[in-house]
């Protein structure tokens, strides 16, 4: 009996399990319209039930599914997505937008955002290749990478979220303890003179 074919996603499940994160695939089918996995990550070692998971699946099947593709497909984008796990409050979304701003210039991979219609912290990653078959040591090097930023940053969302810190709180503490903040360059480069 010939050995089962597992998709690209599928093939991801046990890589991620010899580090021992655990991962659940949902194939395309009646609950979902297209394939997807989801990744627990180890974030949140005070509050253990609270979920960090990243959900990956191929922006190709989206567009394929709500009928955007028209051509053969260039390029194979591979989505990362995970949303924290705590609600923001109205009154905070500019304070978020703005450490969203300032935490993206430091992060190696990926950008934090702002979904106002899910009054959510998002953080996103898209993986461009030629293939499906996502490489498991690129894959290790996201996941670890996603894993960092919410350990990193999620608890200061949070704070900001709540009111219990203000953007300019959190880069004072920053500074102090002696994290430097990068700049995106001299403003008179970019000016007409």
């Amino acid at each position: 009996m010939p050995e089962e074919t597992k998709s690209p996603l599928e093939a991801l499940i046990e890589p991620l399990e010899e580090f021992e994160y655990f991962a659940d695939h949902q194939p395309a089918g009646d609950e979902s319209l297209f394939e997807r996995l989801y990744i627990s990550l180890h974030v949140d070692e005070a509050q253990p039930d609270r979920e960090y998971g990243v959900e990956i699946f191929f922006i190709n099947d989206v567009t394929e599914v709500f009928g955007d593709q028209e051509e053969e497909e260039d390029a194979i984008i591979a989505q990362f997505m995970l949303i924290l796990p705590f609600r923001i409050q109205i009154d905070a979304y500019l304070e978020v937008m703005r450490f969203c701003n300032l935490v993206n210039r430091m992060l190696p991979i990926g950008a934090f955002g702002l979904s106002e219609q899910d009054e959510a912290v998002y953080l996103r990653y898209c993986l461009a290749a030629e293939s499906r078959a996502i490489p498991h040591n690129v894959l290790m090097e996201v996941v670890s990478a996603m894993e960092y930023a919410c350990r990193a940053y999620a608890s200061q969302f949070e704070a900001l979220s709540t009111g219990a810190m203000k953007y300019d709180d959190i880069v004072r503490e920053m500074e102090g303890n002696g994290q430097q903040l990068p700049s995106v360059g001299d403003p008179a480069l970019f000016t007409n003179v």
